[in-house]
């Protein structure tokens, strides 16, 4: 039987962060040694956009680059959206104790190998749900996890205009993928809506407001 948590949905109307919840991240960031934001959701929720629009208004945040064994999509780039390898590459790479995390999605190898992280700021990345459980269970990783909210409609019309020629089926296959996969997230997690501009810019600014003091030198 599945185990339920709860997960804190993001206030809409809330206009700053609170000094008591800055306080607590300062302490949450002393105590681990990566400290990551962790955005996960379906495929074509937005995520990549929110990072970089997140990315773009807080050059403070370091970006994870993760690798994978997937193909790479029309128009991402090796070393800038994944970090593009063979199988063998990347089992040699989880041998060796290069990867932080490391977890089969939609029968894909994805994780975040230790040199895409930092220690003296926080991280930023994309990961799919079994990667977010691995990263929850790690002693030296405190992670913040929201999920990017989107609906079908519109994540299915992402995924078919983001291509100049979409390969219909692995779309419908994700999508059918996703809804098992997402039907009942069991990490503690907040929501963050994507479906038109107005939720873009909401959401990238509530997580650089969120953000806005988090290196790790709380000194003045």
């Amino acid at each position: 039987m599945k185990c339920k948590v709860a997960h804190c949905g993001v206030n809409r109307n809330m206009s700053q962060i609170s000094p008591q919840a800055l306080q607590q991240f300062v302490e949450d960031i002393n105590m681990a040694k990566y400290n990551i934001i962790a955005l996960v959701g379906e495929a074509g929720s937005g995520k990549d956009t929110i990072m970089k629009g997140v990315l773009e208004k807080s050059p403070h945040l370091h970006e994870i680059v993760s690798c994978t064994t997937r193909p790479p999509r029309e128009g991402e780039i090796d070393g800038i959206n994944y970090h593009f390898m063979s199988p063998e590459v990347f089992g040699d790479k989880v041998v060796h104790g290069e990867m932080l995390e490391a977890s089969c999605f939609n029968d894909w190898f994805y994780g975040t190998g230790y040199e895409s992280l930092r220690s003296d700021c926080y991280n930023i990345g994309v990961f799919n749900p079994e990667g977010i459980e691995s990263l929850l269970a790690h002693p030296g990783v405190a992670v913040d996890v929201y999920h990017v909210r989107a609906t079908d409609k519109n994540r299915l019309l992402r995924q078919l205009n983001r291509e100049t020629d979409p390969d219909v089926h692995e779309i419908i296959r994700r999508f059918k993928a996703d809804m098992i996969d997402f039907e009942e997230l069991e990490f503690v997690h907040s929501d963050l809506p994507n479906n038109n501009k107005e939720d873009l810019d909401y959401s990238i600014r509530y997580l650089c407001d969120m953000y806005a003091a988090s290196k790790l030198d709380p000194t003045p």
